[in-house]
């Protein structure tokens, strides 16, 4: 299976939040939760928002949806009066078609950069040779990246003691 370079793997998500699409809404919400609560504790606390704001959702092998805080709070908005979110599967409420890409096509962050803006998406989901799941994206996983991408080079600044010796 072809790897992304090593800086990008490590704004890759490798295990990101897996679920059926007939998981109930309301246990889809605790579930996300309680990732979030345990991740906290055991990462900085922006990589475990990263990695705890969506589900993959997964019928056997396939990724079939993705679950953003976005498609939760959509869905509580246009049922929250009939009280019947909680009874909801996710099939009804996911994004589809997610937007995927083999780990082969993102060699490197402007590639992904690009597929982000292309598809004007929060989530890429990564797949490996076989079409099986390998990762997530998000800008907030690559952001770390894109930081040390931009940081100026360390330079030597001049100094004043030459000016200060011929006065």
């Amino acid at each position: 299976m072809a790897l992304p370079s090593f800086a990008l793997q490590s704004g890759m998500i490798r295990q990101p939040l897996v679920v059926s699409p007939d998981l109930l809404l309301g246990d889809a919400i605790a579930q996300l939760n309680q990732a979030r609560q345990a991740m906290i504790t055991t990462r900085w606390e922006y990589q475990a928002i990263s990695q705890a704001s969506c589900f993959v959702v997964m019928d056997n092998t396939q990724v079939v949806g993705l679950l953003s805080e976005q498609d939760i709070v959509i869905a509580l908005g246009t049922t929250a009066a009939t009280h019947r979110w909680q009874t909801l599967p996710l099939s009804q409420v996911m994004t589809q078609p997610v937007v995927t890409a083999p780990v082969s096509a993102l060699p490197d962050l402007d590639a992904v950069l690009d597929c982000f803006d292309r598809h004007q998406t929060r989530y890429i989901v990564l797949l490996g040779d076989n079409g099986q799941l390998v990762g997530l994206l998000t800008p907030d996983s690559v952001l770390p990246l894109l930081r040390s991408r931009t940081k100026p080079a360390i330079s030597t600044v001049p100094t004043l003691n030459p000016v200060l010796e011929q006065a």
